[in-house]
């Protein structure tokens, strides 16, 4: 038996009848016939070869006949196959003709090559302000010169806490964007734009995903990290930094005759005010004062910056009630979020506010006793 090895991409083989006339001179005078057929191995016909059954003609004298068999490029992934072929005697074939050999083997070696890509890193971190990030696509352990045959990979971009287009504008979505890996390449990058929105934001690290897919190429082509996160990284503006405002004092004292009393939210670091515009809700809370009798209490009122204010008051009304009271009474006044771009810090949310009594004549004390405080009866 005859063993070769073709490579899958030959196109053809050809296989040949050898015959020889040991008991015969040379010219003979009449052509002769030989058959020559291919059976399958583990390689099958039409998918990886094209079979034959066919005679051959020798002219007179003749010691070598070939024909061509096809050889299929059946794009797949496969081992090592093989079919056998044999050569045959016709009925009218001389005796004295010897065939040498009477059959062969034909190994196909597969060249189809895997081509695994992805993503790698498959994690990337950009700045707001650096206008775009680069992605890498690689063909993991590449062959030997890289790409053995052309392909193309579509690319979409998905949302995650970060967002493309309005409101937010985080970055610009891809939609069905084509990488091209050409033969001989081993990676290609990709561009994603990353605006810078002057937004703030309120988680500083925001991210989204890009995703690949096969679109066109001879296979087997496999995707392995189909997925890249990209976080985003929010640019420290001022106006974006935590703004710590609270109640410009602990304790407030006024008393019951002035009327009102003046309580002031300041906000403590930014010197140039407020940096964006934000509102603080305020509301009173009853101590050993009641609201209603003693003062008129409050709530939900709105104390709203506006940029550059570094203070914004609000009034409380003392009411003067004529009653005879303790020296002093007392009720809170609280402060907590109400609207604008966090974060907004409030470092000191709540103030006590203490009414000393106005001190009305009737509200006096009474000294009363024996005068004098000895009496003598004679």
């Amino acid at each position: 038996m005859t063993f070769f090895s073709v490579s899958e991409g030959v196109g053809y083989v050809e296989l040949c009848a050898n015959v020889s006339f040991p008991e015969i001179t040379c010219p003979i005078e009449f052509p002769f016939e030989v058959g020559l057929s291919t059976a399958d191995g583990t390689a099958v016909e039409t998918m990886d070869y094209g079979a034959i059954d066919v005679i051959l003609m020798f002219d007179i004298c003749e010691t070598r006949k070939c024909v061509n068999v096809t050889i299929t490029e059946d794009l797949v992934d496969e081992p090592l196959e093989f079919f056998t072929y044999t050569l045959t005697r016709t009925p009218s074939l001389d005796p004295r003709i010897e065939l040498n050999p009477t059959d062969g083997r034909v190994e196909i070696i597969d060249n189809d090559v895997n081509i695994t890509v992805g993503y790698n890193p498959i994690s990337y971190v950009a700045s707001e302000g650096q206008g775009s990030v680069e992605l890498t696509i690689v063909i993991f352990d590449p062959p030997v010169g890289g790409a053995p045959r052309p392909f193309t990979l579509v690319i979409n971009t998905q949302d995650g806490t970060a967002i493309a287009g309005a409101p937010d504008n985080d970055y610009n979505a891809v939609i069905g964007e084509i990488v091209q890996f050409n033969v001989g390449e081993t990676f290609q990058t990709h561009r994603i734009i990353i605006n810078d929105d002057m937004m703030c934001e309120n988680d500083p690290n925001e991210f989204f995903f890009s995703n690949i897919a096969l679109d066109s190429g001879v296979q087997p082509i496999f995707v392995i990290q189909p997925q890249a996160t990209v976080t985003i990284n929010d640019d420290a503006e001022p106006e974006c930094l935590p703004i710590e405002v609270g109640y410009e004092f602990s304790v407030y004292t006024t008393t019951e005759g002035i009327g009102v009393v003046t309580l002031c939210a300041v906000v403590t670091n930014f010197p140039g005010g407020s940096p964006r515009p934000f509102t603080i809700n305020a509301t009173t809370e009853d101590g050993s004062a009641v609201s209603g009798d003693d003062y008129v209490g409050v709530v939900d009122v709105p104390l709203m910056f506006q940029v550059g204010d570094d203070r914004v008051c609000h009034n409380v009304v003392i009411i003067d009630d004529d009653d005879c009271e303790t020296p002093f009474e007392d009720f809170f006044s609280n402060l907590e979020y109400g609207s604008g771009d966090m974060p907004i810090i409030i470092t000191r949310d709540r103030t006590r506010v203490i009414i000393n009594d106005t001190a009305e004549p009737e509200c006096e004390p009474i000294t009363v006793g024996y005068n004098p405080a000895t009496y003598y009866d004679n």
